[in-house]
């Protein structure tokens, strides 16, 4: 695997000092995981779209926009109405003050940003929480798109539940485990 990982988003997250930097799995961060799963994404025809459900100070999602590119059209959720003033995010970036699992906030939000084809869990580290929010926003993931949950602290308590419910629906390419990070990929 050594040999496939490269620094792009790493220095990137670098310049904009986001969390998601800090070392967590031999020597790997989230963002070098990220990359391998992601790199293809950035020569698509059509910009991506990317929800990151916890903004905090808006690193990451200025990181998004430059990994890529200013045409990718980037959205973020929390529940800190502050996070509305995060200056330097261009009109290709919207914050959506809300609670992550607020079924009624979520779909007004859906009606304007429709589909996803990266979705990133940063928000509230809970069970029912990130729970409930996979469950409402799977379906907006685009066919061959990714919904990343971040920081579980506790997997047996999120990854039973969420293997019970993606086995009835029929969609899931893939489920990848890191230390604290899992990654599912969408048929």
């Amino acid at each position: 695997m050594q040999s496939l990982i490269r620094d792009t988003l790493q220095k990137i997250g670098k310049k904009y000092a986001t969390d998601k930097c800090a070392y967590r799995f031999k020597g790997l961060t989230y963002l070098h995981i990220y990359d391998l799963y992601f790199r293809w994404k950035r020569w698509k025809i059509n910009p991506i779209s990317l929800l990151e459900l916890g903004v905090k100070s808006g690193a990451s999602l200025k990181m998004w926009r430059d990994y890529f590119g200013k045409k990718a059209w980037i959205a973020g959720v929390d529940k800190n109405p502050a996070c509305k003033k995060i200056k330097a995010l261009g009109n290709t970036i919207h914050i959506y003050t809300g609670l992550q699992d607020d079924r009624k906030f979520l779909n007004k939000m859906l009606k304007i940003e429709e589909e996803f084809d990266i979705i990133i869990d940063d928000a509230s580290h809970f069970q029912k929480e990130t729970l409930r929010s996979f469950q409402i926003l799977w379906e907006y993931v685009v066919s061959d798109g990714i919904y990343a949950i971040e920081d579980i602290k506790k997997m047996n308590e999120i990854i039973l539940p969420l293997v019970k419910y993606l086995d009835k629906r029929k969609d899931m390419k893939f489920l990848h485990l890191f230390p604290q990070l899992c990654i599912i990929g969408k048929v």
